[in-house]
Order: C-alpha cells, then structure tokens, then sequence
C-alpha cells in the first residue's frame, strides 16, 4: 500500500518498462532499483555492483501488478507492461517496512531475503545494527505512525507516514 500525501503534479514519476519476470514482485510502496544489466528489479542485494550509492538508484512503485484486488488501482502492470516509479522529495504512507517503526527513525531499503524492497527502520538506539552503508543513504523519517488504518477500503495494522530525502 502506498498514499501519496503530496501534490502529485509536484513529485517526478514517470513509466518504465517491466519485463514479465519482474511483474510479481510489483508491489506497490516496494522499491526496485536497476541490475548489473540495467533491467529494473526488486531491490535485493545482488542486484547492487561496486559499493555503489545504490540508494540513489532505488525508485518506489506506485502501481500495483493485479488491479482487480480490492484497495488496488489500475493502471494494472500486467495489462500495460509498465509500472510507475517516484524520484524525489514527497510524503506518503505506506504498509511495506520492516521492522518497529519510530518517531524520527531513519528509512533505508532492506535488501534481505523476504523482506527486499521495503523500507526498514533504523530505529534511535540501534544504529549499530544497521549496516554503515544503509546509514549513509537513508531515504527519508518516519513522521507518523497509525494502527488499524484504512485505505482504499482495506484496513492495514499499522503504516508509518513518512517524507523521502529528495534522492
């Protein structure tokens, strides 16, 4: 689940090609991110080549792969064979993190097997258990945290709102 909380008009999106392998993993408030052969994929951490800042190359969906489920919106990535990508700075909520969220914690993509993709939290107190690469590129905070929250008519036991960094 993911709920843009700014102005669409202001944040960068735009579609990219999906290859039918990929389109599983198209869940929307998950973040994909490009391979060693420039496909976009899920976020994971074979996926991330050199040491590089992959952070800044990590882009959030905000199209979902089964349109007719409820809380779901077309344009349906399976229909067009494109899904859409953010970039840059705006506030949302979303469902896909990992981990107990905070007030003020640090946001960075979990690459670990089952959970690849979503936001994990780097909570106050336990920096030292985040990798020192995940710190440097943290992507956003948590500004708000809700329990039982409805969206779209599917309820979610909690979802963190949080703003993005602008990467």
């Amino acid at each position: 689940m993911l709920e843009l909380l700014s102005d669409k008009n202001l944040i960068h999106r735009w579609d990219f090609p999906v290859e039918s392998g990929v389109i599983a993993n198209c869940v929307q408030g998950t973040w994909m991110c490009l391979d060693s052969t420039g496909s976009l994929v899920r976020v994971y951490s074979q996926a991330i080549t050199g040491g590089e800042p992959w952070a800044d190359y990590a882009w959030q969906i905000w199209n979902e792969n089964q349109a007719n489920t409820a809380g779901r919106f077309s344009p349906d990535v399976g229909a067009i064979g494109h899904f859409t990508i953010l970039k840059g700075a705006y506030r949302a909520k979303t469902d896909q993190f990992t981990g107990t969220p905070a007030m003020g914690a640090g946001l960075y993509i979990d690459t670990a097997v089952g959970t690849a993709g979503r936001l994990a939290i780097i909570n106050p107190g336990n920096e030292a258990h985040t990798p020192a690469a995940f710190m440097q590129h943290a992507i956003g905070h948590i500004i708000g945290i809700q329990t039982n929250y409805t969206y779209r008519n599917v309820t979610y036991s909690t979802v963190i709102e949080y703003m993005t960094t602008g990467r």
